[in-house]
């Protein structure tokens, strides 16, 4: 190439794409530059001014070494380097090596996890081993599970826990004794033990019956609506209105629940007629029986069927394989030696049988109950002992419905399937009861509006408290029944932190929410009736288990957050009993002498006057006597009358 402007001819070898990057005049000086490093000297190089980058004062070091430096880097030859490519290798083989360490941890991991599941499976075969051996001796010889092979050495003498819902065939016995009603009758003539299938009924005295107790439920409403006028104190309580009537609102509702139930009117005589509904449960005499019967006040004695086949208490068992267990019916049937439809018949009656029978064992707890015995942990977190209810919604998958309505209306976007759902609710320990555990919504309903529809807050007292998650807006509505709204505070939009009082409730309520979760979880392991989707014609009776699921739970022991438990746990009372029987616990204070901690501003008033008339009474006496002129009740209706 011959340069005219410098009026020399040289011959410039260089990268053609940089070239064409780079302007005509910087081109040709580099060319002159890398060709005739001493012609230099005699031509001025003139560039343009830059900017310059990073620190002003740091010298700069000048192009030439620079453009040096760059071309030594791109001209290295990495493939002909041996300190490279060795540089290059030992990288990829410490890579390597830290990358098998770390395969050899989890391999180390996955054999000792391997080895336990085997040892686990094996024991696990064993057991099944030895359980299919014994069932198929029993299946030899013929012979049919009763509730004494429940006893120690029996064929389930070794799985009651597995088969019932308490661990002992002992303590099955004493559960069946206190629901079989004996005071004023005969040895052997109990309430539990009179229980008979009557599946004659005709359609005209159904309907009949179904009118008689429509008619008493709008004079039951009447009722109390009249003597809410008149005052608390007038209202009938339970054991009133069962002695009046001839039936319980509840346990007739349940007698009716179980005709609308029953899925067959066969029984084991093999006859195949009859009406579908056609089934309850009554007692031979009904006159001497408690307010807790489950009767039919339309049966005709001369027609109350075949003698029953099983036992009272094998009935029983198989009520608990069912729903306990979570057995087929199917297989029920071949195990019993009775009929599919004896076992459906069995199930829906006891079903019912229990619920009357539990709800009258576990009512609503009193303010006096809840604070004779109240977690100390509670008080502490929240520097008072308003907490009166922890509420919860539990779903349980439901088949999938074929009307395009019914599966929008079951299906459940947190479950992303067809569920039924419920709302429960429990004491700070974790003790339930009949009006704290909802009917069963489809699962598509929100937690606030199932919340309002089942009003369930009715059970908490005015300017008492209740602790929610955070999907429960319902502060609202709480203030409106002028009770507390504990809950989570949500994160607003935008915020990245929640402040530190936000934290702090945060902490508190999930802190003491957890006796809920727990009897949520008990109530699952101890059913599982609910391991399978419930079928759609069994929502009846599927809320009749979850009801009973659950107040089963208060059998069992209290969950006291910052006990001691390295104290022996032989002994210690269960939920019932410290709820409503007098019962307490480690960890368990008795608050009723400090008003200051759940009195309302009038009755706090009010405690004052008392201690000074009566200056010879106990703190806790005082207390009774406020607690025991229900101040809730009053200060509710005046918040009603004014608004």
């Amino acid at each position: 190439v011959k340069s005219p402007q410098l009026g020399h001819d040289r011959t410039c070898v260089s990268n053609a794409e940089v070239e064409k990057e780079l302007p005509s005049w910087v081109r040709v000086m580099a060319k002159v530059e890398a060709e005739c490093g001493t012609c230099m000297a005699t031509v001025p190089i003139v560039t343009p001014p830059r900017k310059p980058k990073g620190n002003q004062n740091e010298q700069k070091k000048p192009a030439k070494s620079r453009k040096k430096r760059k071309a030594i880097v791109e001209n290295v030859d990495v493939d002909n380097d041996p300190k490279e490519q060795l540089r290059i290798v030992e990288a990829q083989l410490r890579s390597a090596l830290e990358r098998i360490d770390g395969l050899e941890v989890n391999i180390t991991m996955k054999d000792e996890k391997i080895l336990e599941l085997t040892v686990e499976n094996e024991k696990l075969k064993g057991e099944l081993n030895r359980l299919q051996k014994r069932l198929d001796e029993a299946l030899e010889r013929k012979i049919t599970l009763t509730f004494d092979d429940l006893k120690p050495g029996g064929f389930l003498g070794d799985y009651v826990s597995e088969f019932t819902y308490f661990p002992t065939y002992d303590a099955n016995v004493a559960f069946l004794d206190l629901i079989n009603y004996t005071e004023g009758r005969p040895a052997g003539d109990g309430f539990c033990e009179n229980l008979l299938r009557y599946r004659r009924a005709t359609r005209e005295e159904r309907a009949a019956f179904q009118k008689k107790l429509q008619e008493k439920e709008e004079g039951d409403d009447i009722e109390m609506t009249e003597a809410a006028t008149v005052g608390l104190e007038e209202v009938p309580t339970l054991n009133q209105t069962a002695d009046d009537d001839d039936c319980d609102d509840d346990d007739s509702s349940s007698a009716a629940r179980s005709e609308e139930s029953a899925c067959s009117d066969d029984d084991d005589s093999g006859s195949e007629g009859g009406n579908s509904e056609s089934f309850a449960h009554m007692y031979v005499d009904n006159d001497e029986l408690p307010a807790m019967d489950v009767v039919h006040e339309e049966a005709d004695m001369t027609r109350r069927g075949p003698e029953r086949k099983l036992d009272w208490r094998t009935e029983y068992l198989v009520y608990s394989v069912y729903a306990h267990s979570g057995w087929k019916m199917k297989s029920i049937a071949a195990l019993f030696g009775i009929s599919l439809s004896l076992v459906s018949d069995i199930v829906y009656a006891w079903a019912n049988v229990l619920v009357d029978t539990l709800r009258q064992f576990f009512p609503t707890p009193t303010r006096s109950q809840m604070l004779r015995a109240y977690p100390a942990s509670v008080v502490r977190k929240f520097g008072h002992a308003f907490v009166f209810l922890l509420l919860d919604a539990t779903e349980e998958r439901a088949d999938t419905a074929s009307m395009k309505i019914m599966h929008a209306a079951l299906f459940s976007a947190y479950k992303h399937h067809s569920t039924l759902k419920w709302l429960v609710g429990s004491d700070p320990i974790g003790t339930v009861w009949d009006d704290s555990i909802s009917n069963a919504y489809p699962g598509a309903i929100s937690d606030n509006m199932q919340t309002v529809v089942t009003s369930i807050l009715d059970i908490v007292p005015f300017g008492w408290a209740v602790e929610v998650d955070k999907g429960f807006l319902i502060d609202s509505d709480c203030a409106m029944k002028g009770i507390i709204c504990i809950r989570p505070m949500k994160k607003l939009d935008g915020q990245t932190q929640q402040s530190k009082a936000d934290t702090a409730l945060t902490q508190k309520v999930g802190k003491t929410r957890i006796p809920i979760e727990q009897v949520n979880g008990q109530m699952q392991q101890s059913t599982s009736f609910f391991d399978r989707d419930v079928r759609l014609h069994q929502i009846g009776l599927a809320n009749l288990i979850f009801r009973v699921g659950y107040l089963m739970q208060n059998f069992k022991l209290p969950f006291i957050q910052e006990r001691d438990d390295s104290e022996d746990a032989k002994g210690r009372p269960c939920n019932a009993e410290i709820r409503w029987y007098g019962g307490t616990d480690h960890g368990l204070v008795d608050v009723r002498p400090f008003v200051w901690m759940w009195g309302l501003e009038a009755e706090v008033e009010r405690w004052k006057e008392v201690r000074e008339e009566f200056e010879y009474l106990t703190d806790t006496e005082v207390s009774e006597i406020v607690l025991n002129e229900n101040w809730p009740s009053k200060l509710k209706e005046e918040m009603l009358a004014t608004t």
